[in-house]
């Protein structure tokens, strides 16, 4: 009996167009009773778009297992990018949808036919996409932020109003840097103190340096480090004392000092030493080239020294390997529920948000009605933004986490080698999925990488003699 592969997805569901996953089994499932096709497998695709080119892991399924026929509930829930419909071709099989009737991909005729739907759904996507990057230019022309990121420290989540429980203390940072303070001495009394970044972090001296030196502690508005236009925001510091800070800053005579400059590693004072001390990083430098090395605090012979390199390395395959296997438990799963929940609420109302937008320009709106929904839109995505923001501050990691471990998730259980999957950006650029997860890990703060580390391992540094060097071992 042939195979028969069901595929669903939902991306929204406005005007009836996204039908919802459940309409779609239903109704699909009917067809296929209908036609007599065979035993039936499914692979959904829930909440996640055809066009922004994130992969789709049902879909992604769909083809490995080559299945004899395909049903969907229309053509545009299978695919709406011209490279996925080509890649449906190369199988060779029918698609039978509900409502678009079916896709004779065997003669040249029907293969034209479904390029030209499949090229008008792209359009249509990238039109989309067109109109909400001219909005927000437009919206950067007026001098207004654009809503949502990132809440900046100093300010509150409408990127304009300062926040004057930190306002005060980015005042005193500039102070203290007109008086000649180093960074790292600001970053040392803003920790002392007890201030936060926004998110909860530590104070650095590159988080100071980046601090210091944003126009936005001037009211002004920039975009990709361009000035985009006058500025509604709320200047923090004078333009005499932000121009008399960026002088010191740029002052050759501030350069470091020669030779290597030892930092904090990933597991400094979070591995232990066999003896149970805790390791610091530390520099060697032989033959011209400077080596960092995790060391034992203890001194002494017979205690344990390791490549910082190689260590790091043993920890993060370690890290890797069990988010795959999914090994660990990513942070409280009611705070996850809620931030899921959270999320999906923002993304509907980004949705409504641009619909709204467009309405404005149809005739024969009522264009008042139209600006008090948005303006109920942007009231309701920041209470939901600032709670969202609550609950990943108070979860250090567990954001980095969840988003590691869903980008593993795309790749089937079944396939081996995991680092080799091709995994295509929103460009269309392919890469290995390994170097992809590398680099997501290495662009997270080393406060959140040592805070996940410190969280799910105990890492024990042995001596030069012993075999194994360096033992990873989950909590």
């Amino acid at each position: 009996m042939q195979t028969v592969a069901l595929y669903l997805r939902i991306s929204e569901d406005r005007n009836g167009e996204g039908v919802a996953v459940d309409r779609q089994r239903s109704e699909s499932i009917a067809l296929i009773e209908r036609l007599g096709l065979g035993t039936v497998t499914e692979y959904v695709d829930n909440d996640i778009s055809a066009t922004s080119g994130k992969v789709r892991p049902g879909f992604e399924a769909l083809l490995q297992a080559r299945p004899d026929v395909i049903v969907a509930w229309a053509q545009d829930r299978l695919l709406r990018l011209t490279r996925d419909l080509e890649r449906v071709i190369e199988l060779g099989v029918p698609v039978y949808t509900v409502v678009s009737g079916t896709l004779d991909l065997s003669t040249p005729a029907g293969r034209a036919v479904a390029r030209t739907v499949a090229a008008w759904s792209q359009f249509e996507g990238e039109q989309k996409a067109e109109r909400q990057r001219a909005k927000n230019r437009q919206q950067l022309a007026s001098g207004t932020p654009l809503v949502g990121g990132k809440r900046r420290f100093g300010y509150e989540f409408d990127h304009q109003t300062p926040r004057e429980s930190e306002a005060a203390w980015v005042r005193l940072a500039y102070e203290r840097a007109e008086q000649g303070k180093s960074l790292y001495s600001i970053a040392a009394h803003l920790n002392e103190q007890g201030v936060t970044g926004a998110y909860g972090h530590k104070w650095d001296g590159a988080k100071v340096h980046k601090l210091l030196t944003n126009p936005r502690n001037i009211g002004v508005l920039t975009h990709r480090g361009e000035v985009q236009g006058s500025s509604g925001i709320t200047p923090l510091v004078s333009v005499e004392q932000f121009d008399s800070v960026q002088a010191i800053l740029n002052d050759p005579a501030r350069a470091p000092r020669r030779g290597p400059v030892v930092r904090v590693g990933l597991l400094n004072n979070i591995a232990r030493c066999e003896c149970g001390a805790a390791v610091k990083t530390s520099a060697s430098r032989a033959n011209g080239r400077t080596s960092f090395l995790y060391r034992c605090n203890v001194a002494g012979a017979g205690h344990a020294y390791v490549l910082r390199s190689v260590a790091d390395a043993a920890v993060i395959e370690e890290l890797f390997d069990g988010l795959k296997e999914q090994r660990f438990k990513l942070g409280d799963s009611n705070e996850q529920s809620d931030l899921r929940r959270i999320t999906a609420e923002l993304a509907g109302l980004e949705e409504d948000r641009a619909a709204a937008t467009d309405a404005l320009l149809e005739r024969g709106v009522d264009k008042a009605r139209v600006r008090a929904r948005l303006d109920e839109i942007e009231t309701l995505a920041q209470d939901l933004a600032q709670q969202r923001d609550v609950l990943l501050a108070a979860n250090v990691g567990t954001r980095a986490l969840t988003a590691l471990a869903d980008l593993l998730s795309v790749v089937p259980a079944q396939f081996e080698g995991w680092r080799d999957w091709p995994y295509e950006d929103l460009a269309g650029d392919v890469q290995p999925l390994g170097e992809k997860v590398a680099a997501m890990f290495e662009e997270l703060e080393l406060d959140e990488r040592r805070a996940i580390v410190r969280s799910l391992f105990d890492v024990t540094i042995y001596p030069a003699r012993s075999a194994e060097r360096v033992s990873v071992v989950a909590r």
